[in-house]
């Protein structure tokens, strides 16, 4: 398959960037937080930010374009085929098992953190990370950015505080089941790829045009 780009450039837009200042933060935390992370079950997932993993677009739209949203699943020749938790597991070592409720951990928060007009992420990183011991409030804004912009990230691609409930929650060290909540992500983010398509698809056939697939 060999999808038109073009069309679909800002399907994936949000992909998280590494932020240059990420590495740094990231050495700084594990320093100390490294044992706390196995425990939880974030710190492979927490070590791939590092990674800086490439985008491979049109191999995205390529399977976008077979899944259903019905199913949530591909629908290829063989067969429908879908991510699971054990595959969430396997590559992320996330919680799939702890019987915490997240909604349950959505209370006021501790901590206040300035998101707006503060210079993307690279400011944040600017105005949160501290020297010396890790404090709890540096620990929470650290787990804060790794939701937002590497695990849950979003089209806006800023920070905000839409997670901070669950990183004050894994800095005091609940089991949480992210990776069911990852999961549940990644099928939105399909869903939201492949209703792109079509709209596209449609407005190219409406305009007498085709796509070329293969």
């Amino acid at each position: 398959a060999n999808p038109n780009l073009g069309h679909w450039k800002n399907t994936f837009k949000s992909w998280p960037s590494l932020e240059k200042s990420w590495p740094a933060w990231y050495k700084r935390v594990s320093a100390s937080k490294q044992v706390h992370w196995d425990e939880l079950g974030i710190g492979q997932p927490l070590a791939l930010t590092i990674a800086n993993l490439a985008k491979d677009a049109p191999l995205l739209v390529s399977a976008s374009y077979f899944w259903s949203n019905t199913l949530n699943a591909f629908l290829f020749n063989q067969g429908p085929m879908t991510p699971t938790l054990i595959d969430i597991t396997m590559i992320t070592g996330l919680d799939v098992t702890s019987p915490i409720n997240p909604m349950s951990l959505n209370t006021k928060n501790t901590f206040e953190f300035k998101t707006k007009s503060i210079g993307g992420w690279s400011g944040y990183i600017g105005a949160y990370m501290g020297k010396g011991s890790v404090s709890s409030r540096e620990y929470v804004a650290f787990l804060l950015m790794w939701l937002e912009k590497f695990l849950f990230y979003r089209s806006s691609c800023g920070p905000t505080t839409n997670w901070q409930f669950l990183a004050e929650a894994l800095e005091t060290k609940k089991q949480i089941p992210l990776g069911k909540i990852l999961l549940g992500y990644l099928y939105q983010m399909l869903g939201n790829a492949s209703a792109k398509i079509s709209a596209q698809s449609l407005a190219q056939v409406g305009r007498g045009g085709c796509y070329k697939l293969g």
